[in-house]
């Protein structure tokens, strides 16, 4: 994700958002964009374009540490299902072979029951 010094310095000199912008990156330089407009139209006093300025890079930093939690979150959750189905294909796997289940093919069932079961509720046991 764009700073929001590389975003306003983008604004500065770009007609458009540059093609890489993420939708967060082009609300705010939107923002800026039509905030730059209309101050040189003299719509809005200077004051009023530097308070709305500050809004708009509070809000936008705002939603990019947000994007960056949930992000993080979905990473997590995503790797945990991989995880968990990893174990269920090994368990899976040794239920399907065809072979006498003898002692140790039971311990390492139980084994693999235990694994997923502790991916599942993310505790060892």
């Amino acid at each position: 994700m764009k700073s929001k010094e590389q975003i306003q310095k983008d604004v500065m000199n770009n007609e458009a958002a540059p093609s890489d912008y993420n939708l967060l990156e082009i609300y705010c330089f939107l923002g800026l964009k039509r905030l730059m407009q209309m101050y040189y139209n003299k719509q809005i006093s200077k004051e009023n374009a530097t308070k709305n300025k500050m809004l708009i890079l509070a809000d936008y930093e705002k939603k990019y540490k947000d994007f960056e939690f949930w992000t993080s979150i979905y990473k997590e959750h995503i790797q945990s299902i991989k995880d968990t189905e990893d174990a269920r294909t090994k368990l899976h796997k040794s239920l399907k072979e065809d072979e006498v289940i003898t002692n140790e093919k039971l311990c390492d069932i139980f084994i693999n029951c235990m694994e997923i079961i502790s991916k599942v509720f993310k505790r060892r046991i």
